[in-house]
């Protein structure tokens, strides 16, 4: 009986560990065929990030359209039409709630924003200093971050977490896809220990709203919506990078609490917020209860 348990699960682990490989596999594959064309009619980026955000539309057209359209189709060749489970599980369907669902999670996300920027400012963490509007910027940063937002959702979401959760249960699910998301940024400038533990923390709140409506949107909707809110309008860098922003602001307190060169990302405040609105997921809503942790927790170890 344990043999057979340990070889059924050993079976999982190791087909999904080929799924990963031949996601990866496509991915890469189909990036470097693109890039290649790209840089052979001369449209490319700049070799510098910040340099990157100051040419929104570009950054857009090369790097961030191209690599969501490959990441949906690799889901689908590889989920659906190799190992036959149903594109639903991907969560890009689209249906009458997908505005709201995506409305719902941009709303969280500048809540999540806006609350720490307005107790930075009132501890006197950060200090005002002027307005600098620029629409160029400003709109075109705001369809940049969907667009990088939604690629990373599919991704880490709508293809990782959902095969995780075929294979094992949705508990290890969320623990490996929010994971691999925090090292996804672990090569980001100014990177702590702190930030790692935000980008953990964003990215399992990202995976219980997925896990809650069963599409991608709320998802979308948070990631974009963190980090417009807190680069582009509370001029906090996003992830380590540097963007323009229509409020500007210097830090003047402690790194610790207003996150220093890495952001709000790097901040204890950020993880403060993200632990209770996770927390809330998991208490508050319907889809949280202890069914969700046990709905394949009994194929774990057959």
């Amino acid at each position: 009986m344990v043999n057979s348990s340990i070889k059924s699960l050993a079976n999982r682990i190791g087909l999904l560990l080929l799924e990963v490989f031949l996601f990866s596999l496509f991915v890469g594959l189909m990036l470097f065929f693109i890039y290649a064309l790209f840089r052979s009619i001369g449209l490319t980026t700049d070799e510098s990030s910040a340099n990157n955000f100051h040419r929104p539309y570009m950054l857009l057209l090369v790097e961030y359209l191209p690599q969501l359209t490959i990441f949906i189709l690799a889901t689908y060749f590889v989920r659906t039409l190799i190992f036959k489970f149903p594109f639903q599980q991907a969560g890009l369907t689209i249906n009458n709630c997908t505005f709201s669902q995506f409305g719902i999670g941009w709303l969280l996300g500048t809540a999540l924003v806006t609350i720490g920027f307005l107790l930075l400012l009132l501890l006197g963490s950060i200090q005002f200093q002027e307005l600098n509007w620029n629409g160029y910027l400003f709109f075109g940063l705001l369809l940049l971050f969907i667009i990088q937002s939604a690629g990373e959702e599919v991704l880490v979401r709508g293809f990782l977490l959902s095969a995780i959760e075929q294979r094992l249960n949705t508990f290890w699910a969320l623990l490996l896809s929010s994971s691999m998301f925090a090292l996804l940024h672990y090569f980001n400038p100014n990177v702590s220990y702190i930030a790692m533990a935000n980008i953990f923390l964003g990215g399992l709140l990202m995976g219980l709203l997925f896990v809650h409506y069963r599409t991608i949107w709320a998802s979308i909707g948070l990631h974009a919506s963190w980090n417009f809110v807190q680069s582009t309008f509370f001029d906090f860098e996003v992830s380590g990078f540097n963007v323009y922003s229509f409020v500007q602001f210097k830090d003047v307190g402690n790194p610790l609490w207003n996150g220093g060169d890495f952001g709000y990302e790097g901040s204890m405040l950020s993880v403060v917020l993200l632990v209770l609105a996770c927390a809330w997921m998991i208490w508050r809503l319907p889809a949280f209860d202890s069914k969700l942790f046990k709905n394949r927790q009994s194929q774990l170890f057959k």
